[in-house]
């Protein structure tokens, strides 16, 4: 049962980020990326203080103890502005599902990331996975 939770969350969790991409291109028309980016993530954030306070006890962190994790953070968050940025001026240069294409690298990605940064195993296999994906993304392009 747990699995099936597990794949309807994310199956829906799919589902959002699919619908995010076309809603960013269409109103790229009127907004530069960073005004797309500034207006979506003020939301986000909205949203995400809203339901820390509810249902985490955002009240009651220790922000001295969690240097190091809000440092990530932080990092994170640059990382994401320039990812977003880069893919909302993409879509000057390819259609959506062209770009859309690049997110089958992520998974592979994140894994080799998740090596480095975590020490988490690999295998040959993932390599060989990176390679079969990178050839199924330059035949989608030819």
């Amino acid at each position: 049962m747990k699995t099936l939770i597990g794949i309807g969350l994310v199956l829906i969790s799919t589902l959002c980020y699919a619908l995010i991409t076309p809603l960013i291109k269409k109103a790229s028309a009127d907004f530069g990326p960073f005004t797309e980016i500034a207006i979506s993530m003020t939301v986000l954030t909205t949203i995400a203080i809203l339901m820390a306070f509810i249902t985490e006890d955002m009240a009651n962190i220790n922000f001295i103890k969690s240097q190091k994790s809000i440092i990530l953070l932080l990092v994170v968050g640059v990382v994401n502005a320039i990812g977003f940025y880069l893919a909302i001026r993409g879509f000057k240069y390819m259609k959506i599902w062209q770009q859309q294409m690049f997110g089958i690298l992520t998974p592979i990605l994140s894994g080799i990331f998740a090596f480095f940064i975590l020490g988490e195993k690999m295998s040959l296999r993932i390599f060989i996975s990176l390679a079969l994906m990178a050839a199924g993304i330059a035949v989608a392009f030819i």
